[in-house]
């Protein structure tokens, strides 16, 4: 439903339905002004499942020797050992 509204002499404009203290949200787009409520945005709660990183059960050499256990090879880069060349953005 679409209402047809007159601001007061001190320019204020009455709106039905509306609870005091109420905040609107108020947006002039295409063919008129838009008023919505604002949307509750609050903080999410802390989650009572939180709890501390322990850290690595393994280390970097440990995960690399399971690896290679199972068939990963590596292989040094013909290009590893020159420097990085600088940032072209």
């Amino acid at each position: 439903m679409t209402t047809l509204v007159t601001a007061d002499e001190k320019r204020r404009v009455i709106l039905r339905g509306v609870r005091k203290g109420q905040k609107l949200l108020v947006q002039q787009g295409q063919g008129g002004w838009w008023v919505v409520p604002v949307p509750d945005l609050h903080c999410p709660s802390v989650s009572r499942n939180r709890r501390e990183w322990l850290g690595p059960r393994r280390s970097l050499d440990e995960h690399l020797q399971l690896l290679a256990d199972a068939g990963l090879r590596i292989q040094v880069a013909d290009n590893a050992t020159r420097p990085v060349p600088p940032c072209r953005f």
